[in-house]
């Protein structure tokens, strides 16, 4: 569903659409996969087969969107253009910095003592 709005300034009069089909498929695909797991056990196939079939199809969506998505540099590129702003002034990354991180973490540890064990086996998943 991110790789829409790879193309949110190719095409800035329809951003509404593209979010809207970027909603679309991160809301539409639990209850999607529900369904073809429900249809795929009814035809007498394993709920690891499901996943086997589900995976396989997110890389196979991966690797599509791969080759469709524009690249970082085009998207901020195209993103100037449609904004008149400056390339490198728009990039998230160049933003952070010790103390952004050091507030993060921060935040971080005080959302974990909210439920201190089950919030940190969560981090320890990550």
């Amino acid at each position: 569903s991110m790789g829409v709005l790879g193309w949110i300034w190719h095409y800035p009069r329809q951003q509404g659409l593209l979010f809207g089909m970027s909603n679309f498929a991160f809301q539409a695909s639990p209850p999607l996969l529900a369904l073809a797991f429900n249809w795929l056990a009814s035809r007498g196939i394993g709920l690891q087969w499901g996943f086997a079939i589900a995976s396989a199809l997110s890389t196979l969506a991966a690797v599509g969107l791969r080759h469709v998505v524009p690249t970082k540099l085009e998207y901020f590129e195209q993103a100037s253009r449609v904004t008149n702003e400056v390339v490198g002034s728009m990039d998230g990354s160049s933003l952070i910095s010790c103390l952004h991180f050091k507030a993060n973490m921060k935040e971080v540890i005080q959302v974990t003592k909210l439920y201190p064990v089950h919030n940190s086996m969560n981090l320890i998943a990550l």
